[in-house]
């Protein structure tokens, strides 16, 4: 059967099928902000693998020297600079890393990092200064990289190709050889990181912006914590220009709702007692008489078990389920959290409780679509 009745605020919700974050200026290789990408990562959003298969750069620097790989902006030595982090799921935030490989991704230098606050929801821009001596590279790898502050422990790294000019003058107080290597944890290389906690990293260089107090060292084979004059907390001072995200409406999916696209079914209760279009036959010429039918009303609706409103971004086990509330409003568990409330759509009711399914009643047109859950989150 046809589903006729206009259901936009589901198919937005389908439209999404994660929402975590990632880079998107300078974009990335493979990126859909990427001009010169012919094979767009829709899932560019994801964290890299726990196993470490696609370490470093999503497995991507194979692209370089391929009209894939060509560099997406030109950074002068010592010029202050920016990028741009966007998503839906910035996990309470956490620390990030922005570093540079002048020798096509096997080492990595770090520019500046972020303790705490990092990223934010939403769509911001993190300041950096390129330092004075890094020397002139064609097709050198910007990274960004991220370790969440709630959810699973992963690593998250988006990588750009750019062209530096001008460099190799100034005197930093850190020449640019001497800089740390970039933090790398859970990945399956002996380091990790707690949840709950910012990751404090054991060697940040000399470049740090802080914000927040709430910092924990990272756990197992991590490399020896080295120490940099102390620098003044400040507010990061890109946040002012952060884009916060909408409050959710029936059309939008807050960050955190992870619902893959699916195949619809439908079902159909039976129709009221007049003739209409989608009967497989005309009506008699004289129908009997028969007593007046009430025209069926949308019925309190049960689902699993009713464990009622979770608190978002809190934990949850039984990944991929969702959770109704009242038939008005639904969450669903996405990577280990509850995801914040979405309201149903206009002329919508979902089945209250628990499900690995979830249930939408139609009541204007009384169809019941159900979107079964899937694997892949």
């Amino acid at each position: 059967m046809k589903l006729t009745t206009p259901l936009f605020g589901l198919a937005a919700v389908l439209g999404f099928a994660s929402a975590h974050m990632e880079m998107t200026s300078p974009a990335p290789l493979r990126s859909k902000s990427n001009p010169n990408t012919n094979n767009v990562d829709y899932d560019m959003v994801n964290p890299l693998s726990a196993d470490g298969s696609n370490f470093p750069c999503k497995g991507y620097l194979n692209l370089l020297g391929t009209p894939a790989g060509t560099a997406v902006a030109t950074w002068n030595a010592g010029s202050p600079l920016s990028f741009t982090i966007a998503g839906g799921a910035s996990h309470n935030g956490g620390s990030c890393q922005a570093s540079i490989s002048l020798d096509s991704g096997r080492t990595f230098k770090v520019i500046k990092s972020f303790l705490g606050g990092c990223p934010t929801q939403g769509t911001s821009n993190w300041d950096f200064v390129l330092p004075a001596d890094v020397p002139t590279t064609q097709n050198a790898i910007f990274a960004w990289t991220w370790f969440n502050r709630v959810g699973n422990r992963e690593m998250y790294m988006n990588c750009a190709v750019v062209n530096i000019k001008g460099g190799g003058g100034g005197s930093p107080s850190v020449p640019f050889s001497q800089r740390p290597a970039m933090f790398v944890a859970n990945v399956n290389n002996g380091c990790g990181t707690l949840e709950g906690s910012d990751v404090r990293f054991p060697n940040p260089g000399p470049d740090v912006s802080t914000i927040g107090n709430t910092f924990a060292a990272p756990v197992g084979n991590c490399g020896s914590t080295v120490s940099y004059p102390e620098q003044p907390e400040q507010p990061n001072p890109q946040l002012p220009t952060t884009t916060a995200l909408a409050v959710p409406t029936p059309t939008t999916l807050p960050g955190g709702i992870f619902i893959p696209v699916t195949t619809l079914t439908t079902t159909t209760p039976a129709p009221p007692a007049e003739p209409t279009t989608t009967r497989p036959a005309d009506p008699p010429v004289n129908p009997p008489v028969t007593p007046p039918v009430t025209p069926p009303v949308t019925p309190p609706v049960t689902g699993g078990e009713d464990i009622g409103p979770q608190v978002e971004w809190s934990r949850c086990t039984q990944e991929g389920v969702f959770n109704c509330v009242g038939g008005t409003r639904f969450q669903r568990c996405g990577s280990g959290l509850w995801s914040p409330f979405l309201q149903t759509a206009p002329g919508t009711r979902c089945k209250p409780g628990v499900s690995n399914e979830y249930t939408v009643i139609v009541v204007r047109k009384r169809q019941t679509v159900r979107y079964r859950r899937t694997n892949k989150i």
